[in-house]
């Protein structure tokens, strides 16, 4: 859910506040990775996840694609390699979409 903040000040500006479901959502996505062999899952104050992952991170953005499932080679991150990806904690359905192809790979 995205809620608008309209605050009223000298300047006029919104702020979008993002909720991406509760922490649950969060927690169980987060739990659900971390339950696959091939990743290790890092726990964010935000809404990414950066996973460690046993596959190089181009090829397995290769195959998620397939399944219309973007992710973010972590490659070119200062002190991350190859072993690492960014993904995204979306609605509980595309989670479940995520971890039924990470599940399949």
């Amino acid at each position: 859910m995205i809620k608008k903040i309209n605050q009223r000040s000298h300047f006029n500006y919104s702020i979008i506040v993002l909720n991406y479901n509760s922490e649950k959502t969060f927690d169980r996505c987060l739990k659900s990775i971390s339950e696959l062999d091939k990743f290790s899952c890092y726990k964010s104050s935000t809404n990414f996840l950066l996973l460690k992952t046993k596959i190089k991170s181009k090829t397995l953005q290769k195959k998620l694609l397939k399944n219309k499932i973007l992710i973010r080679d972590c490659s070119t991150f200062r002190g991350l390699n190859d072993s690492y990806v960014r993904i995204a904690v979306k609605t509980r359905k595309e989670n479940i979409k995520l971890i039924s192809a990470l599940e399949a790979i």
